[in-house]
């Protein structure tokens, strides 16, 4: 899978398919047409996967992992599952206490909105 890191100047990031915010200042949108997964951090939140595939290998990559974020880059470009997929890690800046570090989305570029 192709993988992309992105600096944000600002908290946003927009489905290419529906034009709607998948991350936004305050909020997350994983259900927004083209998300197959979103990771926010690894402490405390579970990821959100909706391919059953991506959900089995993450799981089974995840349980032998030393370092889950050191490894995020090679797990996702290791994955050949989604044909039009790409792989982003979304890095804010740190701002304060309150950074919400990296985000990493896999998004379908095939994906239709609606669907």
């Amino acid at each position: 899978m192709q993988y992309v890191e992105l600096t944000l100047t600002g908290r946003t990031f927009h489905c290419p398919v529906s034009g709607l915010a998948i991350l936004a200042t305050d909020d997350l949108n994983p259900d927004a047409p083209s998300v197959v997964a979103l990771w926010l951090g690894f402490a405390d939140h579970e990821p959100v996967i909706h391919h059953a595939d991506l959900k089995e290998a993450w799981e089974g990559w995840a349980e032998q992992a030393v370092d889950l974020e050191a490894g995020m880059p090679k797990f996702l470009q290791a994955y050949t599952g989604g044909a039009n997929w790409v792989a982003y890690r979304l890095i804010e800046p740190s701002s304060g206490p309150f950074s919400m570090g990296s985000v990493w989305l896999v998004v379908d570029h095939d994906a239709r909105a609606g669907s």
